[in-house]
């Protein structure tokens, strides 16, 4: 059977750029197009390789092996979770295009119909994702102590961290202390913790500078349900008493705002 392989290299390479997007929405993770773009072609690269190469480009291993590559460029330290969830995606997809190739369909439909449905089944995935309701709790774990605060969605924290591009969860400076397991004044920040670091931000009160760091794990609970998210933890003398949660883990978009930079 011949077939066009600069069609087969597009078709695969949309259909896993597809798989990758689905994927993110449902751990909640920062899409980055670049990253998705790089994986889907390397995705699409294997699938030549092992339709026309030699009858070991299809076996289990390599496959497993592609599909980890791929979750590895694509979520970076989140890749395990994401390899487990990209494989159904691609079985999902890989299933409607060949039922559209049977019957005929040309390329350029099957990547219409394709994409139609990601557009579609984006809405309903964000479900399995945080709660638009609250209330929440902020589950941090650090150095092996596991923290659980009371938070709130903050619609005005709109903070990235500078070198990670993570949005930022300001956190009181009591759940610290907790983590720590000593009490310690969040603004004095010549008493830093190893392993944190400094987050100059600037709000409309003016330009200030907080402890961050990244946590082992950060999961935000709603309704019974504790979804995985990545952020970068800050910490400030709240008068609300709650963390306060950004809407970048919620729809993973960089908003204007409060911005995190010197």
């Amino acid at each position: 059977m011949r077939i066009n392989a600069e069609m087969y290299l597009l078709i695969n390479g949309w259909m896993n750029y597809l798989c990758l997007r689905v994927t993110a929405s449902v751990l909640r993770a920062r899409f980055r197009r670049p990253r998705a773009a790089a994986a889907a072609l390397l995705g699409a690269g294997y699938a030549l390789a092992a339709y026309m190469g030699p009858r070991l480009f299809r076996g289990l291993f390599i496959l497993l092996a592609v599909d980890g590559c791929m979750a590895i460029l694509a979520f970076g330290r989140r890749w395990f979770a994401g390899a487990l969830l990209l494989l159904p995606a691609g079985f999902l997809f890989s299933g409607l295009a060949g039922y559209l190739a049977k019957r005929g369909a040309a390329g350029f439909f099957i990547l219409t119909a394709s994409g139609i449905m990601t557009y579609l089944l984006l809405p309903l995935l964000k479900t399995a994702g945080i709660g638009r309701i609250g209330p929440y709790r902020l589950i941090v774990r650090l150095n092996g102590k596991t923290v659980s605060v009371p938070a709130m969605r903050d619609s005005g924290n709109l903070l990235r961290d500078p070198v990670t591009g993570l949005p930022v969860i300001v956190a009181d400076e009591k759940s610290l202390a907790r983590l720590l397991g000593y009490p310690i004044d969040a603004r004095d920040l010549s008493a830093m913790p190893p392993g944190f670091r400094l987050l100059p931000i600037r709000t409309a009160a003016g330009r200030r500078t907080l402890m961050c760091v990244c946590p082992d794990s950060t999961r935000v609970k709603c309704s019974g349900k504790a979804v995985q998210v990545d952020a970068v933890l800050a910490f400030a003398a709240l008068p609300v008493g709650k963390a306060l949660l950004p809407d970048g883990i919620f729809e993973n978009a960089i908003g204007e705002g409060y911005h995190a930079g010197a």
